[in-house]
């Protein structure tokens, strides 16, 4: 492979830029400062794009020999149970080029597109409560949303996929993780100030802090609760003055696994929750894996089977239950050509009972036993927004 020449000038260009302005910063010139900024900014992500382009063609060779290969079935696959997704490349390279807190944005940006409507499904009810809000936020006298639920419910790709479902705004994701590992290097404070005037100069906008409640984690380092602090102090103050103003002109949407961390104060500050369920019951599940298996031969898989499985995967989210069948799909490669079909085309779609029964016992529950009853308390003292 052959790196570009203009790969190489976009990095060097955007390092460049970012020293000049680390420079005016210091120096407190910060309107240039901010300009050198974002040229720099514009640099990274144009090296991010060709990074991308240029990495695609191998991450989709990648995938299909993980696929095809009967590799462990414990090892995440890009976009794994969700075929329609291939096209995501969360392409960890990024992380080097683009500032910490951008490396989402960037993603989505790239042009590897989610679509709101076909790639999310099982969770209609939320989603059209998510739209007719972001619709028209004034009439639903609501602006600020929390979206919540276990690992596994959509959430992340929900708002991905906002820039398809909404083309004419523009969106601002932020990984709260990855913002605080920049806020170890930055002024976590004027990050935080930065990021909420940047996203004001959109008049369509909507800005995402993804992983909220994991600014309210206790196992923080000590290095880094200076930093966590200084962040849930600058977006708790914005927060309150979104709350106090009822403008509903500015669309924030924070997502969280676990919103009952989140102190009360930032709760409460926004104007809706959106629960993201998780299969609730046994039909429930067993309907996910009927509608998945369909596609697929299974001969030897029976309807008893499929229930036991619905039975024992308790909690587990509609994403980890597509999982299973993908991985057991997946392993059955290595003995591809033990089975007795003449297309190739049944042949990818041939699995057997035994391919599903090794990898199941490998997937665990999203949602804990632990956090199972704090779900339900939050879920019951939070009702989703109509």
């Amino acid at each position: 492979m052959v790196i570009p020449v203009t790969l190489v000038n976009d990095i060097k260009a955007a390092v460049d830029l970012s020293n000049q302005a680390n420079g005016e910063d210091g120096k407190k010139q910060y309107a240039n400062a901010i300009r050198l900024y974002r040229k720099a900014m514009e640099s990274y992500l144009n090296a991010a794009l060709l990074i991308r382009n240029t990495c695609a063609p191998f991450v989709e060779r990648a995938q299909k020999l993980k696929e095809f290969s009967g590799g462990d079935a414990d090892q995440d696959v890009v976009g794994e149970g969700i075929p329609e997704m291939k096209k995501i490349h969360q392409i960890s390279v990024l992380s080097q080029v683009l500032p910490p807190w951008c490396t989402a944005a960037g993603t989505v940006t790239s042009g590897k597109k989610i679509n709101f409507d076909d790639d999310i499904q099982g969770i209609d009810p939320a989603k059209q409560v998510f739209t007719q809000i972001l619709a028209d936020p004034k009439a639903k006298s609501a602006s600020t949303l929390l979206l919540h639920g276990p690992h596994g419910t959509g959430k992340s790709f929900l708002v991905k996929s906002l820039y398809v479902k909404y083309p004419e705004k523009s969106v601002f994701i932020v990984d709260m993780d990855l913002f605080v590992i920049g806020g170890t290097t930055h002024n976590p404070a004027s990050m935080a100030k930065m990021l909420v005037r940047n996203y004001r100069k959109h008049n369509a906008a909507v800005l995402v802090l993804e992983g909220l409640d994991q600014l309210y984690l206790s196992e923080y380092p000590e290095a880094k609760k200076p930093v966590v602090d200084a962040v849930k102090a600058e977006l708790l103050a914005y927060m309150k003055e979104l709350a106090e103003k009822k403008e509903y002109k500015e669309v924030v949407i924070a997502t969280a696994f676990r919103p009952w961390l989140i102190a009360e104060d930032m709760r409460n500050s926004f104007d809706a929750k959106i629960n993201i369920p998780i299969p609730d019951n046994e039909e429930a599940r067993k309907a996910i894996l009927q509608a998945e298996l369909g596609k697929l031969r299974v001969p030897t898989y029976a309807e008893g089977d499929i229930e036991s499985l619905a039975k024992s995967s308790n909690r587990f989210s509609r994403y980890q239950l597509l999982r299973i069948i993908r991985c057991a799909l997946a392993r059955n490669f290595s003995n591809i050509e033990g089975i007795e079909v003449k297309e190739d085309a049944e042949r990818l779609a041939h699995m057997t009972k035994e391919d599903i029964d090794k990898v199941a016992p490998l997937f665990t529950a999203d949602l804990s036993e632990e956090d199972e009853p704090k779900h339900q308390e939050f879920i019951a003292a939070n009702p989703t927004a109509n």
